[in-house]
């Protein structure tokens, strides 16, 4: 019709409408829900000329399901939440008995458990620091010839100890692995008005304490229990003046009237949980600091605002059919941008189920954990992959209906032994931390076989010639999920002179249809790969309590067993 009346086209978008109790979305429904429609400007269709009917017909249902796409993802960036506590509140509010959350440990938690845990371990941490006591063990204490290097001497390292009038410093290190606390410090400190720096526990303690001194972070949030097993060297860290606050210790500071306080606040009003200095947080304010590497090595401290964090996750949700149903496993470090806006902020926000496993080099483990959890969504890089390939039961991932990988090319073999042995089609996506990370993704609506997919919606892209370079170009992507700047000096300047446009480095070519292919990476760009180093102790077991065995059925002990990390040390993490 569109070809034959060149009519141009007003779309409709109806937010909030799948929440009917009528409506034939899957998802919870309720009596009298907020409804709005919002109506698109009059779209003039792209004329086409001498093509066949089908092709005509293929070319305008892309274009309109394009337009419908972006629509969906600009009204929800207009009239959605501004900041990532706001978001993941407001959906608390709407469904607060909803297991949300869970780890190793089988525990889960509801929407309400996870905000007075956010609630009372930000307060605790900012009232103490104010007050210039810490919790005991968390402070300056003699060190006996037996204990591990790491811990804090009585020398008034401590910001805390020295000086009784010193608060939370505007950034704040996170230095934890994937248990279900590292996103309650997250919202905790997002809850009051404080920037986590997630930092990479894989690199050594030099590389951290580079990245900390970058960031500027006079406190860091970890756990005694991660710190002893993973054998982390931190004495490098309070030397320098960090202060360590242990969750362990905190949780022993609070009272049963404080828990009981919050509990009644966060169950009267569960906007309770924003504090002041969350209100004055704005959508430009930066969200989270994670760390990359450049051509060099040299650590780079990237900002993330909560615009480029939820613009991100609204750009997953418009493209793919996430459903309230849909539970993910993610097992990527959340110190990955990958892992952190996709495998753990998009389901808090959505308001779906995410399991957060401790290690993605666990073969035999993930598999196992994966069947027993029921997760439909899976998130992983080729070299992950293969190893779960070699070593699952094909019925392992029945329940599977997106996998994404990313991170590092999709091997073809990879993708046929997923397609034969479970039945799985692999979506490649690609991006970058600088841009939150993703840029492009495949969706079963629109696979592509050998690309990346094409661009997030909201998102431009241009390519730049290169000499010597007959194929594609030098892709550059601007759009508002890409950062808002580096913490360094150069390297921020550089990113400035381009006017928000951001360089990816790679090669890359764009069919008629929009699909990238990324033919080469430049030189100068070459990512700087981080490796994950596993003990000989597996990397569950070394730093959590051991967890309960999974369900009867299945009679497998969820426990990493010494042969899934054996080669361990031979894989590596990509940092982008």
């Amino acid at each position: 019709m569109l070809h034959k009346t060149n009519a141009k086209v007003i779309t409709c978008y109806l937010r909030g409408a799948s929440r009917f109790i009528l409506s034939p979305h899957p998802g919870w429904k309720k009596w009298f829900p907020r409804v709005t429609a919002h109506f698109s400007q009059a779209l003039t269709p792209p004329t086409l000329h001498e093509i066949g009917a089908a092709k005509t017909r293929g070319i305008l249902t892309a274009w309109v399901r394009d337009q419908m796409v972006r629509q969906q993802f600009e009204t929800e960036m207009e009239f959605g939440a501004a900041t990532v506590p706001a978001a993941i509140v407001e959906q608390a509010k709407a469904r607060p008995k909803h297991r949300v959350l869970e780890d190793v440990t089988r525990k889960p938690l509801t929407y309400r458990k996870f905000l007075i845990a956010s609630d009372l371990l930000g307060k605790k941490m900012a009232r103490q620091c104010a007050a210039g006591v810490l919790p005991a063990g968390a402070a300056g204490r003699n060190t006996s010839a037996n204990e591990p290097t790491h811990r804090i001497s009585q020398s008034a390292s401590s910001p805390c100890q020295r000086d009784a009038g010193s608060t939370l410093g505007e950034h704040v290190g996170v230095l934890l692995p994937n248990v279900a606390v590292t996103p309650i410090v997250l919202m905790s400190l997002w809850c009051q008005g404080k920037v986590p720096a997630v930092l990479n526990y894989s690199t050594g303690a030099a590389t951290m304490l580079v990245c900390a001194q970058l960031a500027g972070l006079k406190q860091i949030v970890t756990s005694k229990l991660f710190v002893e097993k993973a054998k982390l060297n931190l004495q490098p860290l309070t030397e320098a003046g960090i202060e360590l606050i242990y969750v362990e210790d905190l949780k022993k500071a609070v009272s049963s009237w404080e828990k009981f306080q919050t509990a009644l606040h966060i169950f009267l009003n569960p906007k309770s949980v924003l504090q002041p200095a969350t209100f004055s947080s704005h959508a430009e304010g930066t969200a989270v600091i994670l760390f990359t590497s450049g051509s060099e090595g040299v650590p780079k401290g990237v900002e993330l605002t909560h615009r480029n964090l939820l613009a991100n996750i609204r750009q997953m949700l418009a493209t793919t059919d996430l459903q309230d149903s849909d539970r993910i496993f993610c097992s990527l470090p959340l110190f990955h941008s990958f892992g952190l806006t996709v495998g753990t902020l998009l389901p808090l926000v959505r308001g779906m189920y995410v399991f957060v496993y401790p290690s993605p080099l666990h073969y035999r483990v993930v598999p196992t954990a994966f069947y027993d959890t029921n997760s439909t969504v899976m998130l992983g890089t080729n070299t992950f992959l293969n190893g779960y390939a070699r070593k699952a039961h094909p019925y392992d991932f029945r329940s599977l209906r997106y996998m994404f990988a990313a991170a590092e090319k999709l091997q073809e073999a990879t993708a046929q032994t997923w397609s034969q042995k479970f039945g799985v089609r692999i979506l490649e996506g690609y991006g970058a931390t600088e841009c939150a990370p993703c840029i492009s993704l495949n969706t079963p609506l629109e696979p592509q076989n050998g690309t990346v997919g094409k661009l997030m919606p909201g998102m431009e892209s241009r390519i730049e010639a290169i000499e010597g370079v007959s194929e594609g170009g030098r892709l550059f992507v601007r759009g508002p999920n890409v950062m808002k700047g580096y913490l360094n000096a150069d390297a921020n300047g550089k990113y400035k002179a381009l006017n928000g446009w951001y360089d990816t480095g790679d090669i890359v070519k764009v069919d008629e249809k929009g699909f990238i292919t990324i033919l080469n990476r430049e030189a100068s760009r070459k990512q700087i790969p981080i490796s994950i180093s596993i003990s000989n102790e597996p990397d569950a077991k070394a730093i959590l309590p051991e967890p309960r065995s999974v369900q009867k059925a299945n009679s497998y002990q969820f426990l990493p067993e010494p042969r899934s990390v054996q080669k361990a040390n031979s894989y590596q993490f990509s940092s982008r």
